[in-house]
């Protein structure tokens, strides 16, 4: 026969492992990309949103960056998680205003995630836009923004080779 101090104990620990394993499962769950929306192709990578601390509904944005032939730009667009197109334009290459060829447009998800804060560009007043690093390390900024772009990058190179 157990006594009440020995259930409460029992009972407690159950409550702080049940805790444990919530907040565990919370974390999990936040960082699991959402499902893609039918509108956004699936050669389009997840970028993560800024992180706020608490696990949330998964935010972030959906980028996709294609060769247009007829005009020999590269392009990007990108989408909101509900599949809402947020952005879409004319991206250059970093020093390099020059397009990459089809093949080259492969987005490293991971890479324009790093310093997330400062690989984004205000386009207007209102969109703010990823630096998109692709998997041969080229980054590609919106035609629109670039001059503000190639700034944010030569700083952001100039502070990690102090």
């Amino acid at each position: 026969m157990t006594t009440l101090p020995e259930k409460l104990t029992y009972t407690l620990a159950t409550l702080v492992a049940l805790i444990v394993v919530v907040i565990i499962g919370f974390y999990w769950w936040a960082r699991i990309p959402p499902k893609r929306p039918s509108t956004v192709p699936t050669s389009a990578v997840f970028i993560w949103g800024l992180p706020v601390g608490l696990p949330t509904a998964p935010r972030g944005m959906w980028v996709d960056c294609w060769l247009d032939s007829d005009r020999n730009e590269d392009r990007c667009r990108v989408t909101s998680v509900k599949g809402d197109v947020t952005y879409e334009g004319v991206f250059l290459p970093y020093r390099r205003p020059t397009p990459l060829p089809e093949r080259k447009l492969t987005i490293d998800a991971s890479a324009t995630n790093e310093d997330w804060a400062d690989r984004e560009v205000w386009v207007g007043e209102t969109k703010l836009v990823p630096l998109v690093t692709l998997r041969n390390g080229e980054i590609l900024i919106p035609k629109a923004a670039y001059e503000s772009g190639t700034k944010k990058l030569d700083d952001l190179l100039k502070r990690n080779n102090r």
